[in-house]
């Protein structure tokens, strides 16, 4: 397009939003005085907002969050640098990364894992897909509900480190077994996963009571009968 195109309209309407903010004579967590119907009335009698402006720019190209050549100093983030906070979806200086930590925020982003296995085939991907790892209603009021929620946010999170998203510096888990438990993992308990421990030694935990732990067998006259090749019944 021409330098009089779309950029620069978009240019223009963000300096007019701007410029309306600047002359808006309350602040969001200042109370305006009035009735309720004056209270929620947008703007002024002099028809300018009566709270400042709010804008997401949606900038795929990046030609207003980046310097640009040839108006050099107009870009947006230059022109009001004060009032614009970048992002982008790699680390670069000056900018917010806008990615979800799958381990400090894990709802968001075992959402995201959900969402990705949604082709998915197989039984135990639609389990792992129905897992909720929201907290309990009862959470800080029971105790069985809590440590049984804590160990499966646990458990996800081992999943994740298995399957080589890097963890943050020093990121540990918390959750309770149990004295007999512990001992499985280590004879002398000190794995105490209670007292918080690394990613790796939750692994170890979680790997180790699972390939130790057997369901018991229970047999009896109705259990122990079956079939033979033949249809006849044998016990």
């Amino acid at each position: 397009m021409t330098r009089a195109g779309k950029s620069n309209s978009v240019k223009k309407i963000i300096q007019a939003t701007v410029g309306m903010t600047e002359k808006a004579p309350y602040e969001l967590d200042q109370p305006v005085e009035g009735t309720a119907d004056e209270t929620l009335e947008p703007f002024t009698g002099a028809g300018v907002p009566k709270y400042p402006i709010g804008q997401i720019i949606f900038d795929i190209n990046g030609e207003y969050a980046n310097p640009n050549m040839q108006d050099e100093g107009t870009a947006i983030f230059e022109m009001f640098s004060e009032q614009t906070t970048r992002f982008s979806t790699i680390s670069k200086a000056d900018f917010k990364v806008l990615k979800v930590n799958f381990y400090e925020d894990v709802l968001s982003g075992f959402e995201l894992v959900r969402s990705h296995l949604m082709q998915g085939v197989g039984n135990y991907i639609d389990s792992f897909r129905a897992v909720d790892l929201t907290d309990p209603d009862d959470y800080e009021t029971n105790y069985s509900a809590k440590a049984r929620h804590d160990r499966k946010v646990a458990a996800y999170l081992c999943c994740l480190y298995r399957a080589g998203f890097t963890s943050p510096g020093g990121f540990t888990v918390k959750f309770q077994g149990n004295g007999e438990l512990n001992k499985m993992v280590k004879s002398d308990s000190s794995l105490d996963p209670s007292r918080r421990i690394s990613l790796e030694d939750a692994t170890n935990w979680f790997t180790t009571i699972s390939g130790t732990t057997t369901t018991p067998t229970t047999t009896s006259a109705s259990t122990s009968r079956r079939r033979d090749t033949s249809g006849r019944t044998r016990t």
